[in-house]
């Protein structure tokens, strides 16, 4: 596999000036380097700057991620932004940290999912669709921290006692941004929608991680009633037509000559050939489908052309193929 990172820095608050630039471009020749912005791609070595110093000294936020599932989202605060005791509750070692470095502070969101991760597709999206949360956090909007700490939940880096951060209002409602965020760090659905529920007590990541699951399944379980519900509306207006969808397939059977058009119709009837056996599996009726199958297929021997459509590997054993 081809290594591949993508860096990605931004300036909000100031634009770079000349000699910035020419750093910059002194670590990395072929770098995209604008008054706002230093863009990296890289297909082999590493990069020689530190991303950590270049967010201290010149940018205001930073997106990182490789082919082989690293990911890392910065964005330097001022000081004043976060209040450490309010803060400190989100933190989790390793994944979602705040330093200060003095008048400013920078957060860190980290992410190592392995080859899994599919981030580095569509790297260059990252930055700027997750650059306004610098200016809601500022804000005082913590649910990108509270998100950060989610994850480390449903990746299981938080200890199931841990009892959850006070969760931000709005959770069901995330902006674009925040959406972001979430794929980003891969949080599923699911754990977003049980933390947006409301709670009377703190919950444990144990208890988050198994509302999560149990909402994971009565999804799932509500999904396939819906597609049951509606698959069982085709049958039953296959079966208004059923004697109409035998002759039909009947009469393509027996088509003559070759070609296209034909190995078109052979498809469309085996399918609904197919349906017919569903319809018939459904209502209790097997054997009277296996019955008007088999003389089908006793009338129409000689054309294994289509039976192969409907049951390649009886047909290729029956005929010798």
């Amino acid at each position: 596999m081809s290594e591949y990172q993508h860096y990605a820095f931004a300036a909000v608050d100031r634009q770079l000036t000349a000699d910035e630039m020419a750093e910059l471009r002194a670590l990395a020749k072929r770098a995209t380097i604008t008054p706002t912005q230093f863009v990296l791609e890289l297909h082999t070595g590493d990069f020689d700057g530190r991303p950590d110093d270049l967010m201290v000294r010149l940018f205001d936020a930073h997106t990182y991620v490789s082919n082989w599932g690293t990911t890392d989202f910065q964005l330097r605060l001022p000081k004043e932004a976060l209040v450490r005791d309010v803060v400190k509750p989100y933190l989790v070692e390793e994944r979602l940290e705040v330093r200060q470095k003095g008048e400013i502070l920078i957060l860190t969101l980290h992410l190592e999912c392995g080859e899994k991760s599919n981030n580095a597709e569509g790297a260059a999206d990252w930055l700027p669709g997750l650059l306004p949360l610098r200016k809601d956090i500022m804000a005082g909007d913590l649910r990108a921290l509270y998100l950060g700490w989610l994850t480390a939940v449903q990746d299981g880096i938080v200890a199931d006692g841990v009892q959850e951060p006070p969760v931000p209002k709005g959770l069901d409602a995330l902006t674009p941004p925040l959406e972001v965020l979430a794929r980003l760090l891969r949080l599923d659905g699911s754990m977003i929608a049980v933390a947006a529920g409301s709670s009377a007590t703190l919950r444990t990541a144990k208890a988050l991680k198994a509302a999560a699951k149990q909402h994971a399944e009565d999804k799932q379980r509500s999904a396939a009633d819906q597609a049951g519900a509606a698959r069982n509306k085709v049958l039953d207006a296959l079966k208004a037509r059923e004697e109409q969808a035998w002759s039909e397939v009947a009469e393509v059977i027996g088509m003559p000559g070759a070609g296209p058009t034909k190995t078109a119709a052979f498809k469309a009837k085996a399918k609904l050939l197919h349906e017919l056996r569903e319809l018939a599996t459904r209502d209790g009726a097997s054997e009277a489908f296996d019955a008007r199958l088999a003389a089908l297929r006793e009338r129409f021997i000689k054309v294994p052309g289509f039976w192969m459509f409907y049951d390649p590997p009886r047909v290729s054993k029956a005929f010798g193929q």
